[in-house]
């Protein structure tokens, strides 16, 4: 069982665009193209080295203060828990900082596996990411239940990777 998490803070329509330059400028680094949202004074250009302080800076700890915030869906955490005692194997896969979300929402303990998506060098829905994961919990990847909150990213991946997969698609408010 895979289980991500999505964002659950400011507005729909800011996460969405937060999200969205977020990602891009992530893919555009990753093929090392130049990143258009970086810094004016750069014209748009970006070295790899600074692009790297960069994201450290925004994302890794620009964003840590958000996720303090953000409370898991009731029952979440039993769930993770019961499915940990039952034998199932869990992981968190996700395009933002996954050990601050862990850590923060009281599942690290029982994550057999947490992988962010630019350690491995691709964002989702490239099948990469789910391959990895599935080769970090050493289980063919048509045995895998992949739950996430995005259709196009996490479902569309998940399933390219030949995964089963389940959209989390709550309107109610978590916690």
């Amino acid at each position: 069982v895979l289980i991500t998490s999505h964002q659950a803070f400011l507005t729909q329509e800011a996460l969405k665009n937060i999200a969205q330059t977020t990602l891009q400028n992530l893919d555009d680094y990753f093929e090392n193209k130049p990143l258009e949202n970086s810094n004016q004074n750069m014209e748009g250009k970006i070295s790899p080295n600074a692009a790297d302080e960069l994201l450290k800076k925004i994302v890794y700890e620009g964003l840590k203060r958000y996720f303090r915030h953000i409370k898991p869906c009731k029952d979440a955490v039993e769930t993770i828990r019961m499915l940990k005692e039952a034998g199932y194997k869990i992981a968190l896969l996700s395009d933002f900082p996954p050990e601050q979300k862990g850590e923060i929402w009281g599942i690290k303990p029982y994550c057999n596996v947490i992988m962010g998506t630019a350690a491995v060098g691709a964002l989702k829905p490239s099948t990469l990411p789910f391959e990895k994961m599935a080769e970090a919990l050493e289980t063919p990847a048509n045995q895998i239940l992949y739950v996430g909150n995005s259709l196009s990213k996490d479902v569309r991946g998940s399933m390219k990777a030949g995964m089963k997969s389940a959209w989390f698609a709550s309107r109610r408010k978590c916690r």
